[in-house]
């Protein structure tokens, strides 16, 4: 899925081409094809101005770096030494870089480095989330032995805790801009669910619990008043339908129809919560894809 700034005004993505991938870059209506190598560059993500752009590229010996860019299209590595530094993710007001690396999550703010979640036993830490000032980290931590994820989270007073641990069943999340909310997908006999949890008060409530369906990939607004997830209806399997729905303080509505021809997947919400981005993968050709974007 694409980066974008606060406004949605500079999108970036990786895309594949010549058997590798390259990052792109839309400033402005105008589209580049920011590297060029025979490297892997992807994951990209921007500052909330669109300035700085870093993404992950896979090096000679299978290692992967970090690499930065300017508005200028000036390329410069960021974070190159042994290791798989992947996922970055800026904070939403741009002081706060996170990765994964195999030595655990990677913390970048004000030139320094910090690490945490290291590596335990059969557990690998990795996919690290950031609130929107950097005090709240959010990761999953993967046990390569029992095969299962728990998600973990730093607080803003240092203190690592688990969240979500296989008994809940989850498959996906995503946080409120303080992060002090997890909007959850979870396994059912009768499909997916959302749930909310609010850590503050440690309530869990339902949003939405059709039965028959697979109600996935939330997205929270920035405000924290709506949820946009996807509804995806396997019961006239091998045509599977799916839709794109919002939740606002429990009114749903439907955003994005069946497409006749293919699926609207992974919705995501730019920074300023005015535009909707998300994937279109054709029905009988998962490589036909294309990025959409509508306003809110």
């Amino acid at each position: 899925m694409p980066a974008t700034s606060r406004d949605g005004s500079v999108m970036a993505w990786s895309n594949r081409l010549d058997e590798t991938r390259d990052i792109f870059v839309q400033r402005g209506g105008e589209t580049t094809r920011l590297t060029t190598d025979e490297e892997i560059d992807t994951e990209p993500t921007l500052t909330p101005e669109g300035d700085v752009l870093v993404w992950s590229r896979r090096v000679a010996g299978g290692d992967w770096d970090l690499y930065e860019a300017n508005p200028q299209g000036e390329i410069r590595p960021l974070l190159a030494e042994p290791g798989a530094q992947r996922k970055p993710r800026f904070s939403a007001d741009g002081s706060t870089l996170v990765f994964e690396d195999r030595g655990g999550i990677g913390i970048i703010r004000e030139g320094e480095r910090e690490w945490i979640a290291r590596p335990e036993g059969n557990e690998d830490s990795r996919k690290p989330r950031i609130n929107h000032d950097g005090s709240r980290v959010f990761w999953e931590r993967f046990d390569a032995a029992s095969r299962t994820t728990t998600l973990w989270m730093r607080d803003q007073n240092g203190a690592e805790k688990p969240l979500l641990t296989p008994d809940h069943s989850w498959t996906g999340y995503d946080i409120n801009r303080e992060g002090d909310k997890i909007t959850y997908s979870v396994w059912t006999d009768e499909g997916e669910d959302l749930k909310v949890w609010d850590l503050g008060t440690n309530q869990v409530t339902e949003l939405a619990s059709k039965a028959g369906v697979n109600e996935t990939f939330p997205a929270v607004s920035p405000d924290g008043e709506s949820t946009i997830y996807n509804l995806v209806d396997f019961r006239t399997y091998p045509k599977v339908n799916a839709y794109i729905f919002r939740d606002k303080n429990g009114f749903k509505e439907e955003l994005v129809t069946r497409h006749p021809t293919g699926r609207d997947l992974f919705p995501q919400v730019t920074p300023d919560g005015k535009h909707l981005h998300w994937m279109w993968i054709h029905d009988e050709d998962p490589n036909n894809r294309a990025l959409m974007q509508a306003e809110l």
